[in-house]
């Protein structure tokens, strides 16, 4: 399989799956590395409301963060990044 690497995180509600992911995101780019992330969540999410996962991310450093849910999906760059 080509392409970058990919980090799967799975687990049960409320067993620190966000806050692992915010603290790989935050150890990678501390190593130069840019990093996506992708939430995927069964219901309805509110986008880039700050304390939710998609915020988290992007705070802890993520170049571009996703959300995907039924009938939805959004993908989130800075405003200074460019779609290649």
């Amino acid at each position: 399989m080509s392409g970058p690497p990919r980090i799967h995180i799975v687990g049960k509600k409320n067993a620190g799956k966000t806050t692992l992911v915010c603290e790989l995101i935050e150890l990678l780019t501390k190593r130069g590395l840019q990093i996506g992330s992708i939430k995927h969540t069964h219901h309805h999410h509110e986008l880039d409301v700050p304390g939710k996962d998609s915020w988290r991310h992007r705070v802890a450093g993520a170049a571009a963060v996703g959300i995907l849910s039924p009938g939805m999906a959004a993908l989130f760059l800075p405003q200074d990044r460019e779609l290649a």
